[in-house]
Parts: C-alpha cells; sequence; structure tokens
C-alpha cells in the first residue's frame, strides 16, 4: 500500500490529451509486457468502458499492441474478429452481440478498431477468451464442433445428435441463468452431457497428428469450453446454494488464461490488451471472508508469464456501482442494481487512494 502514494495522479476522462499525458507514466510496465489486463470493479458501468476505451487506444496506437482480448464467448469472438477486419455491414454488430447487454461504450471500441484495421496494415485481432454464452448455452461453439466433426467424419451422427438433443435442453443466456434452472434438469442428462463432451475431446486428441493444423487446434479449444461450461454451471449452482467448495469457480478463469495462452502458442498475436472484471484479472485468490471460490485468471497468467503480465483494476470511491444478483425472472438470469458506494474500509485499495488525493475519483 505504501508504494501507491508516488503513483497517485488525477485522471479526467473527459480530457482525452490529460489522459494520454498521464498514461505516458505508465509506458516502462506496457513495453515490457506481453498481456496487459484492464479490469473493472463491476459490469455495465459505463464510465469504465470510456475510460479503458482511451487505453486501449494508447496502448494500440503508442505501445504496438495489436489484439484485444476480452471476456467475452471464444466461438463469438471469432465473428466479431472478422467484423473488424472486413466490410460487414456495421448493422451485423448488433447480432453478434444480442446475446448479452453490452453497452454502447463496448461498441463503440469495436468501431474504432474496425476503423482502426481499415486506415492500417498492421490489423488489431478481436479475441474471445471466455466459456460460450456467458456461460450459460452450449451454442454457438457446439454447432462449429459438429461441422467440423462431421465434414471430417470424427464421430458418428448419432453421438452428435445426442449431444445437440441434450444442448438444447440447456440453452440459457448466462452462469447464473443457467445455474437457477439446473435443478428442473435431471442430473443424469448434464452428466451424460458432459461425458459425450469428453469422448469428443479424447476422440480428437487421438487424431492429433494426422489433423493437426490451426483450425485443428481451435476445434480441441471450443471442445474443452463446452466441457469448462458444463462443469463451471454445477460449480455456480453450489456457489448459490452455499454449498460451494474451495477454488470450483476457477474453471472459467483456467480456460480464459487457456486461451490467452493459446492465441500467443499459436502466434496468432504479440502484445495483448486483456478486459476482463478486476476479479478475474487480479493475481491473488479471489477470498470472499476466509472462502476461497476462485484461483483467477489473472494468477494463473502470473504464475505462466511472470512479469510480463501486468494487471491494472478500475475502481471507484464515491457514487453508486452495478450490484448483480442472479434473479431468475430478468432475461438474463440477474438484475443489475445501482448501489450506493459506503466509505470505503480502512484496509481497500479505495481507503488508500482517497487518503493519497483520490477524492473525485
Amino acid at each position: 500500500m505504501k508504494n501507491i502514494k508516488p503513483l497517485t495522479f488525477p485522471f479526467n476522462s473527459e480530457n482525452n490529451t490529460s489522459i494520454k499525458q498521464s498514461l505516458f507514466r505508465f509506458r516502462e510496465y506496457f513495453d515490457s509486457s506481453t498481456i496487459v489486463g484492464l479490469g473493472e470493479n463491476s459490469h455495465f458501468i459505463k464510465e469504465f468502458f470510456t475510460f479503458r476505451h482511451q487505453v486501449i487506444e494508447f496502448l494500440v496506437t503508442e505501445c504496438d499492441f495489436d489484439t484485444l482480448a476480452f471476456e467475452f464467448g471464444f466461438s463469438e469472438g471469432l465473428e466479431v474478429d472478422k467484423w473488424i477486419k472486413s466490410h460487414i455491414p456495421f448493422d451485423d454488430l448488433d447480432k453478434l452481440l444480442s446475446h448479452f447487454y453490452y453497452p454502447n461504450e463496448f461498441k463503440d471500441t469495436l468501431l474504432w478498431l474496425r476503423r482502426y484495421n481499415q486506415d492500417n496494415n498492421n490489423q488489431i485481432t478481436f479475441l474471445g477468451v471466455d466459456i460460450p454464452k456467458n456461460g450459460g448455452s452450449y451454442f454457438p461453439n457446439f454447432r462449429i464442433v459438429s461441422d467440423y466433426l462431421q465434414r471430417l467424419s470424427i464421430v458418428s451422427s448419432d453421438v452428435l445428435q445426442k449431444i445437440l438433443n441434450l444442448a438444447e435442453k440447456f440453452d440459457f443466456y448466462s452462469t447464473s441463468q443457467l445455474a437457477l434452472n439446473l435443478s428442473l434438469f435431471d442430473e443424469a442428462e448434464h452428466n451424460e452431457l458432459k461425458a459425450l463432451l469428453l469422448k469428443v475431446y479424447i476422440r480428437l486428441i487421438t487424431l492429433q497428428p494426422k489433423l493437426e493444423s490451426l483450425e485443428f487446434q481451435s476445434i480441441v479449444h471450443q471442445v474443452k469450453g463446452l466441457i469448462y461450461m458444463n462443469y463451471n454451471a454445477d460449480a455456480m449452482e453450489s456457489f448459490i446454494t452455499e454449498r460451494g467448495i474451495e477454488g470450483d469457480m476457477g474453471a472459467k478463469d483456467q480456460y480464459m488464461a487457456e486461451s490467452i495462452d493459446w492465441f500467443l502458442k499459436n502466434s496468432l498475436g504479440k502484445k495483448i490488451i486483456l478486459v476482463a472484471h478486476n476479479a478475474h484479472i487480479q493475481k491473488t485468490p479471489v477470498d470472499f471472508d476466509g472462502f476461497i471460490s476462485c484461483y483467477p485468471m489473472g494468477q494463473r497468467l502470473s504464475m505462466t508469464f511472470g512479469e510480463k503480465y501486468k494487471a491494472f483494476a478500475i475502481t471507484n470511491l464515491r457514487g453508486e456501482t452495478a450490484a448483480l444478483y442472479p434473479d431468475n425472472d430478468y432475461q438474463f438470469g440477474f438484475r443489475v442494481d445501482k448501489f450506493p458506494l459506503d466509505f470505503p474500509e480502512s484496509d481497500s485499495v479505495e481507503f488508500i487512494m482517497q487518503e493519497f488525493g483520490g477524492k473525485e475519483c
């Protein structure tokens, strides 16, 4: 905490020049990094998206970052990447983001990336790192995987049809929504789906020497996303009903870390901007009053990449924040309430920031 004071200075999020000048103070951290995590203390806050956009623009134009990775489905991200690198109609972006609520400020960032790619030879890649459809559905991953498996006659049509029939039963918008509804289904069916997906994964691995290619690696990673998603639904259901066990919520985080590793190992980019919740990019366990719910993506990336991974949390001290509560009456399986912020607790980063001059944050 004592090291925070020398690094404290005011930002004006409405002044692009001021932000750019301030970010130059971090230039040595950015230049020495392969991955820079940019967080948020809660989802759906437009001010965080606006500020982060300015940081993203700086990292791309001044520090040669070539990839924007986002807490967004891996398969869905492939389509967004096509959109920012092409002349696909602008209106298609709304369709690509229709599976979840994304603030307009996120769309503004994607529009900027598209314009940048149209004006520059060095193309920026968009990478989704997450399990499919916010952890609520096996689609679109399974359709992509199924097409590949059928085209190469790797798995029988009977097995694929059985997976499809089961996957369609568990088709929701988010992890929260799937977890809230999991008890309504036969547990044996959920476990059967897990077993079938694992069978497909092992079948693919047995053929790796024959099929090895970038497409093959992408398909394998998407199958792993389906397996992790299945496990993550059980973990979330246990967590919501206060039956969670240590670290169980980390399945999703392991997959997100593997997405970054997969991308770099396949030489698809050199320097990555990684946007996710503070709890995902942090380098220490997620601790709820002594209960470790998750060993997060950031901790895993730090173990793999060391000082090449830097994490920058984004937080606020005053006003309101967004609080998310599991609720089946809402479209995405949770409601978002405005939550007034109390005075920061004495052992928090926010308290130290306020003491050192962050009065307007």
